[in-house]
């Protein structure tokens, strides 16, 4: 891995994923600072306030269930286990959201922008650029700059990827239906019928994933784009299309892994707090906030991922290792030139 490191060789799926394994262990002192600064208080001040409000559902939900398996669960029963839910809850709940909108599109963009800078600097030199607060006050200031930009492409991509979505789920619902009332006039054994049905169902759910996925994959690298290239936004997405072009199932597998990786630590993590809601309410709250905090800290190996995704394409189509090579010899040359310089002086 020292050697992907050093050459910026092409790297395959394990490898990729791998290597963002590492780049977020190296880096973890700065990822931690950022959060800490620019989104764990948020995240978990989010956390106390809709755990606080809420009526314990979840604990209804547990107790439900509870009932179910002991016999003793009725449906009449419904409605006292999750209770009513006030306008109070109701309006706190939305404001929360709308605060979470705004700052997505804000300062978690800042975060962003200052990991993707980070994990670039450390491949491309490879050394820890940030380590200390104030690395991490510098690069936070520094990051500032790409927030507009970053915010037309966050919003001009779930524009994207939502009418995609949108399409592909209808074009998928008629996919389904009209075939399915095609083959149930068909005089086939009920079994063979079924059997036929469930497989169109599940074919289509599969290219629906798929198409949705294709515009994920080519908008992907845009953030990536604007931070280290420095383009606008129209001419990040032109240049994302192009760095995936052709690679569609390395990063679509890759991305499935790494996904996998998170959001099994992140289940795991969370999931554990769960069943303290049929035991303190308080204690439930108190607990999935830590949980909540350590859960916002491993987020950005997400952005990592992505990272260590761009610049692998990079190096793939463009030669990005010649260019890392040819920067080293010129500083290394420099530093002998200065040396000498300094000698005869």
């Amino acid at each position: 891995m020292n050697k992907l490191k050093s050459d910026l060789k092409p790297m395959n799926v394990g490898d990729v994923l791998d290597y963002s394994v590492e780049v977020f262990r190296q880096n973890f002192k700065g990822i931690v600072l950022l959060s800490l600064i620019l989104y764990v208080p948020w995240a978990v001040l989010n956390s106390i306030i809709l755990n606080s409000v809420g009526d314990n559902q979840l604990a209804g939900v547990l107790n439900m269930y509870r009932d179910m398996f002991n016999g003793v669960y009725s449906p009449e029963m419904f409605d006292s286990y999750l209770g009513e839910t006030s306008i109070f809850v109701t309006t706190v709940t939305a404001l929360m959201g709308m605060i979470q909108l705004a700052y997505s599109l804000t300062i978690k963009l800042v975060l962003n922008a200052a990991v993707i800078k980070m994990v670039y600097d450390y491949v491309i030199s490879g050394e820890v650029t940030v380590s200390s607060f104030s690395d991490v006050k510098a690069l936070i200031k520094d990051s500032f700059r790409f927030m507009p930009k970053m915010m037309g492409n966050a919003v001009l991509v779930a524009l994207i990827v939502g009418t995609a979505y949108f399409i592909s789920i209808f074009v998928g619902v008629f996919a389904i239906i009209l075939p399915i009332i095609a083959i149930s006039v068909l005089d086939l054994p009920p079994v063979l019928l079924a059997v036929a049905m469930v497989f169109f169902v599940i074919f289509v759910i599969v290219a629906v994933l798929i198409s949705i996925a294709f515009f994920v994959i080519k908008l992907l690298f845009g953030a990536n784009i604007i931070v280290i290239e420095g383009k606008s936004v129209s001419e990040s997405i032109k240049r994302s299309f192009y760095l995936s072009k052709g690679r569609f199932w390395h990063i679509l597998f890759s991305g499935i892994f790494a996904i996998m990786l998170y959001y099994l630590f992140n289940s795991l993590l969370m999931g554990a707090t769960i069943f303290l809601t049929i035991v303190n309410n308080t204690l439930y709250i108190v607990v999935n906030a830590f949980a909540k905090m350590f859960s916002t800290i491993a987020e950005p190996f997400i952005l990592v991922f992505i990272t260590i995704l761009f610049i692998n394409m990079k190096v793939q189509k463009e030669g990005l290792d010649l260019e890392v090579k040819m920067r080293r010899l010129i500083k290394e040359e420099k530093s002998i030139n200065k040396d000498g310089v300094t000698t005869n002086g």
